[in-house]
């Protein structure tokens, strides 16, 4: 691959796509390649500190986008009438999680038992400790995941701000998998607008993206 169609895609990657085109669907294959991406990346000592619940059911995925929001979102807008009518109505305050496919991130427990048997008793681990480096993991995982969507020309989002204690209880069906432990959100799609900004309800359309601040190149020689 060129450098410059990787860069291309980086940079499209910052975009959070806000609209999908819902008629299309992701292939098996193409989900088990993302997902096999999504687990493969690097970890401390080879553990996977998390798990990732993917979604393909379209009713399960709008149950999750209708709590991706915060719990006090009446309270942040109150001096913002027509924001409350607009949530009130049912504006999804993150529409990027109403997609095509979602990988939702979810933090092991601390004492799970590999984390057991390999680190904790090695290095004796913090929980805070613990929490920077699965955090870190699910960093490396969810990065990997984006841009390896994107260099097959789909579309992505994040979203952290989810009320997990509302989850769908059919998401943790026989997993063993903690609700409260959720992290992060990545939506993978096809795009229904080209301006990702646009809501797939054209009466929802922010007025800009945000630009992105300046970074700086150090390199030591």
């Amino acid at each position: 691959m060129e450098k410059s169609t990787l860069l291309n895609d980086v940079l499209n990657f910052q975009h959070c796509q806000r609209n999908w085109d819902l008629d299309k669907t992701i292939d098996d294959d193409t989900i088990n390649h993302l997902h096999d991406i999504a687990l493969s990346t690097p970890t401390k000592q080879n553990i996977v500190n998390f798990d990732i619940i993917v979604v393909k059911n379209r009713d399960v995925i709008n149950k999750v986008a209708k709590v991706a929001r915060n719990h006090d979102q009446e309270k942040t807008f109150k001096h913002s009438d027509d924001m409350i009518t607009q949530l009130k109505a049912g504006r999804l305050q993150n529409p990027q999680v109403d997609c095509n496919l979602l990988f939702l991130y979810f933090r092991k427990d601390y004492n799970h038992q590999v984390l057991i048997e390999r680190c904790i008793q090695a290095v004796e681990m913090q929980t805070i400790q613990y929490t920077d480096i699965s955090s870190m993991e699910m960093g490396i995982s969810a990065g990997a995941l984006g841009l390896a969507a994107h260099q097959i020309g789909l579309k992505t989002g994040f979203c952290q701000c989810v009320m997990k204690e509302k989850l769908p209880d059919i998401l943790f069906k026989n997993n063993n998998i903690n609700k409260l432990n959720f992290s992060l959100a990545l939506s993978v799609g096809y795009p229904l607008h080209e301006n990702h900004t646009w809501h797939n309800n054209k009466m929802w359309i922010p007025n800009s993206s945000i630009e992105k601040t300046e970074y700086n190149k150090i390199v030591i020689e």
